[in-house]
C-alpha cells in the first residue's frame, strides 16, 4: 500500500515593474502653518508651578526579554521515501495515521509506503474475481529513443480477469528472467518499445470486502466522501475507486494527481510494483529540466502535460 503525493502544480509567474517613488523636490509643500504662540496669552499667575519632585518622571521597571522559542525541527530534510508499519490499533484511524505520517515528513518525498499490520486482509478470497470484466483494456504503444519516450494507448476489446491473467503469464508478455531489480530495470528501458503490453486500467469499483472498515479505499471517510454524500458529485477515480490490472511493462506515465490530491494504492496480489517519484518541493525542477533537455524537447514537455511522457532518468544521472 502506498500514499503518493503529487509534485507542485504548474504555476504562473508575472513580472511587475517597481512603483516609482514620488519626486520629493517637485511635490507641493505640505508643511503645516506654524502653530500660534499660546504661551504669551497665559497669565503668569495661571502657569503651573513645577517642583523638582513633580518634574521627575516615574521610574518604570523593565521586563526581562522573552526567551526565544526553540526552532522547530525539520523532519525528513532529505525527502527520503519512508516506510511505515502501523499496529492494528493505529491502523483503525486512517486520517489520524496519515496526519502522523505528515508529522514525520513523509509527504516531502512525494511517496510513502505503508505495510498493513499482520493478519489484516482487505478480501478473504480472490477466487471469485476471475469472471470480473475489464471493459476497456488498452495496448500501450511506446515510441522514442535516447531516454525520451511517448506512450500511446489503443483500446482493445473487453476481457475477463481470468483471460487477462492467462495473457499476462503467457510467454509473450511474462516478466523476463532477471538477476535483481537493477537488472530488471535495465531490461525495462531497453525493451520499452518492443511487444506492447496490455493494461487493464480504469476499471470502476473495488474488490475490498464490504465489511472492511480499516483503510477501505471505497470508504476512507475523508472530505471527498462528503462531496459525494452531501453534494451528489461523483468524480470517478477521485472520490470513487479504480482497479488496475497490470503485467510486465504496463506503465502509468509521469503525472501529477487529479487536483493535486493525495492518491492511495493497495497491491492485492501479483508481482511488486515499481514507482518513480519527484518530491513536491522539487517538482518545478523537473519541469525546467524538460525545457533544457537535449533532443526532442516537445516529447518530454508535452508528455508531462498529457500523461504520455516516459523519461529514463538514468540518462540524467549518467550525464
Amino acid at each position: 500500500m502506498s500514499l503518493a503525493v503529487p509534485p507542485d502544480p504548474t504555476a504562473t509567474m508575472s513580472l511587475e515593474a517597481p512603483t516609482p517613488s514620488p519626486d520629493l523636490a517637485s511635490a507641493p509643500d505640505l508643511a503645516p502653518d506654524p502653530a500660534p504662540d499660546l504661551a504669551s496669552e497665559l497669565a503668569p499667575d495661571l502657569a503651573p508651578e513645577l517642583t523638582p519632585d513633580s518634574a521627575q518622571a516615574p521610574e518604570l521597571a523593565s521586563d526581562p526579554a522573552p526567551t526565544p522559542a526553540p526552532p522547530v525541527p525539520v523532519m525528513n530534510p532529505g525527502c527520503k521515501i519512508m516506510t511505515f508499519r502501523p499496529t492494528m490499533e493505529e491502523f483503525k484511524d486512517f486520517a489520524k495515521y496519515v496526519a502522523y505520517m505528515e508529522t514525520q515528513g513523509a509527504h516531502r518525498a512525494g511517496l510513502a509506503k505503508v505495510i498493513p499490520p499482520k493478519g489484516w486482509k482487505p478480501r478473504q478470497s480472490y477466487d471469485t474475481i476471475e469472471e470480473m470484466v475489464i471493459p476497456a483494456p488498452i495496448m500501450q504503444v511506446v515510441t522514442g529513443q535516447s531516454g525520451l519516450f511517448t506512450q500511446y494507448n489503443i483500446q482493445k476489446k473487453s476481457m475477463t480477469v481470468g483471460e487477462y491473467r492467462q495473457l499476462a503469464n503467457s510467454r509473450t508478455y511474462c516478466t523476463p528472467r532477471h538477476k535483481d531489480f537493477d537488472d530488471l530495470e535495465r531490461k525495462y528501458w531497453k525493451n520499452l518499445t518492443f511487444v506492447s503490453p496490455i493494461y487493464g486500467a480504469d476499471v470502476s469499483g473495488s474488490i475490498y470486502d464490504p465489511e472492511i472498515g480499516e483503510w477501505n479505499i471505497g470508504h476512507l471517510n475523508t472530505l471527498l466522501d462528503m462531496v459525494e454524500q452531501e453534494c451528489g458529485i461523483v468524480i470517478e477515480g477521485v472520490n470513487t475507486p479504480y482497479l488496475y490490472f497490470g503485467m510486465w511493462k504496463t506503465t502509468f506515465a509521469w503525472h501529477t494527481e487529479d487536483m493535486d490530491l493525495y492518491s492511495i494504492n493497495y497491491l492485492h496480489f501479483g508481482q511488486p510494483k515499481s514507482w518513480y517519484a519527484i518530491p513536491p518541493e522539487h517538482g518545478k525542477r523537473l519541469e525546467r529540466l524538460a525545457q533544457v533537455w537535449p533532443g526532442d524537447l516537445l516529447t518530454l514537455t508535452q508528455g508531462l502535460a498529457r500523461r504520455e511522457g516516459l523519461w529514463d532518468q538514468r540518462n540524467y544521472y549518467d550525464n
